[in-house]
């Protein structure tokens, strides 16, 4: 027997309400979940909010909102492994994003990819972000360049002084059987290093050594 054409109409309603209300739910719990997270974010409750982003992405697959979040939060744990691959991953889904470049580059600095961070860096400060993530980049395009000049020459110093009771210590005096006497010596090591070239392809320095 088949079904009236009014009961064909509620169970399709009572079905419709389900998914709606199901729905409502998932987007509830998702809410939630960005909430304390981004709550325990600003508080330094880095693992916590790492766990909230994650039950946030399980409600919304590939939500970017979540996933940038995660990939912060993986950073502020020093976490960076898996910051730079949540985040690499959301900036090929949004390559416009200057926020996700910061970020990026930030993890990237901190791992010692200073050429990767330079690029994400500079593309956010000649891109179309706001004043604020302007100046946050151009502090690390400074710091950055500042290292780079400071690596290009390298001088270190290594002094000391050796003292023996009973040996001369100079070469020049042999010991003499039977007699005691005490003898000591400055010493100092100079090492220095300037490089001339410095590319992506190429690299050469030269060093000199001194031993007095």
């Amino acid at each position: 027997m088949k079904p009236c054409g009014i009961c064909q109409i509620v169970i399709i309603f009572v079905l419709f309400s389900s998914f709606a209300l199901a729905q409502e739910r998932r987007e509830a719990a998702y809410e939630t979940a960005m909430t304390m997270g981004s709550f325990q974010l600003e508080t330094g409750e880095y693992r916590s909010a790492i766990e909230n982003f994650k039950k946030a992405l399980a409600l919304k697959a590939g939500d970017k909102a979540a996933m940038i979040s995660l990939g912060i939060a993986y950073s502020r744990a020093r976490d960076y492994a898996n910051a730079r691959s949540v985040l690499f991953e959301t900036l090929a889904a949004d390559r416009s994003n200057p926020r996700i470049r910061y970020e990026l580059g930030t993890v990237l600095y901190k791992i010692g990819d200073t050429e990767g961070a330079r690029g994400q860096f500079t593309s956010v400060y000649e891109g179309p972000a706001d004043e604020t993530l302007k100046a946050a980049a151009r502090e690390y395009l400074d710091i950055i360049a500042a290292e780079k000049e400071k690596k290009i020459f390298s001088l270190d110093v290594l002094t000391g002084f050796q003292y023996d009771s009973n040996v001369i210590l100079d070469p020049a005096n042999p010991v003499i059987p039977g007699r005691k006497q005490a003898d000591g010596r400055f010493l100092a090591v100079v090492n220095g290093k300037y490089k001339f070239l410095d590319s992506q392809k190429t690299a050469a320095d030269a060093d000199y050594s001194l031993y007095q």
